[in-house]
């Protein structure tokens, strides 16, 4: 016969931890609860911005004032003027999630757009997603970060399985046979190394060896003069980012390899012209907008940013700019500024047109159908390639 003491107790201890666990349910939604009620009323519409500010891609963030004060200065949205909550992570996971903590428990925030890097992407994205909130990345592109169920979480930036695909298919059209792969030893380098070599394979161009490396200070130069001493390549590819990514170039060409080399969207600001000099002409990168692109769209907001910052926009300029727009439209879209009538509106099959192309995601908050193009280093700047 069963201890009825003990059958007690245990039942008083499942009661506690039910309890507990309903308690613990409330507390996560009372940060939800208390948004519905503050933007029920508020009198401006606030989007929080994550992004490194001591980073060539600062430029995102001049594109999101950009747009915030062309929309705020047309009327606003839905009558409320916009405003930015700007924030820096550092490129640090942990400073990363500090930020969604702090934003996730900010009842005046509708929508968030953070962050750069994968890795930061994927650690904060579970506070966003507990929170109701929704998170915008321009920025993260390892394909985990849509496949993890997320009701919340948007990628405006194509991923790594789109851009490697096409980047694959770039060298096979220019002829290329055999590649060596140099990837950033991180969430992002080293999916995009993975898509490209997977791409690769099937289009029968081989990659004859691949190396992952760990950032700012790492000694390339070693591992390009073994490649160049004992394998025959017709081509580099870097899945890496800046600055790291124009120094390695200059230790590339300084040991006389003179193969073409073809970088990820890592690689795709200005800043690797400035950074890497004459040793950079004739790189080939991936991007997603480049101001030389037509349309009147286009053309406008290149002169509405020249105007503002003196320079013309890259690619991450054009992302923050579309952003911000992007959540302007969904919010007038559905009439509301609460967040789960921004993530309906977003996945509205028809979309939003930006600067830099057609904004339409799957049920997983996955951006499709948008066109991956080429620039290359020529006479000191990155110029459009229209084939």
């Amino acid at each position: 016969m069963p201890d009825v003491r003990f059958s007690r107790q245990g039942r008083g201890a499942a009661f506690l931890l039910v309890l507990a666990g309903l308690l613990t349910a409330c507390l996560e939604q009372e940060p939800a609860r208390e948004r519905t009620r503050h933007l029920a009323v508020a009198e401006q519409i606030t989007l929080g911005l994550a992004w490194p500010l001591d980073h060539p891609k600062r430029t995102l963030v001049e594109g999101a004032e950009l747009a915030v004060g062309e929309i705020s200065a047309d009327g606003g949205v839905l009558g409320r003027p916009l405003t930015l909550q700007l924030r820096d992570d550092e490129r640090s996971v942990d400073e990363a999630m500090r930020i969604a903590e702090s934003f996730a428990a900010d009842p005046r925030l509708s929508a968030v757009i953070a962050h750069l890097d994968s890795s930061l992407a994927l650690a904060a994205a579970p506070a966003y997603e507990q929170a109701e909130l929704p998170m915008l990345t321009p920025g993260a592109t390892d394909v985990h970060l849509t496949e993890r169920g997320y009701q919340w979480v948007f990628r405006t930036m194509v991923n790594n399985a789109h851009s490697g695909r096409q980047l694959a298919d770039r060298l096979v059209s220019q002829g290329h046979e055999r590649v060596v792969v140099y990837y950033l030893n991180n969430p992002f380098g080293r999916d995009l190394a993975r898509q490209f070599e997977s791409r690769a394979a099937e289009r029968g161009l081989e990659v004859v060896d691949r190396r992952g490396y760990d950032g700012v200070g790492s000694n390339h130069a070693r591992r390009f003069r073994d490649w160049r001493d004992f394998l025959a390549f017709d081509a580099i590819v870097i899945a890496g980012s800046l600055p790291e990514g124009a120094a390695i170039i200059r230790q590339i060409r300084a040991l006389g390899v003179d193969v073409p080399i073809h970088g990820g969207i890592g690689l795709d600001s200005p800043a690797l012209v400035r950074l890497g000099g004459d040793a950079v002409g004739g790189v080939q990168v991936t991007t997603v907008f480049h101001p030389d692109m037509p349309g009147e769209r286009v053309a406008e907001f290149v002169a509405a940013y020249e105007e503002k910052t003196g320079q013309r926009p890259d690619a991450a300029a054009a992302q923050g700019y579309d952003a911000v727009y992007l959540l302007a439209a969904a919010m007038e879209r559905a009439e509301s500024v609460q967040p789960a009538a921004i993530a309906k509106a977003l996945r509205a099959p028809m979309g939003y047109s930006g600067v830099s192309g057609l904004y339409r995601f799957d049920p997983h908050g996955e951006l499709i159908d948008k066109p991956v193009i080429f620039q290359q280093v020529a006479e000191g700047s990155l110029q459009y390639l229209t084939h």
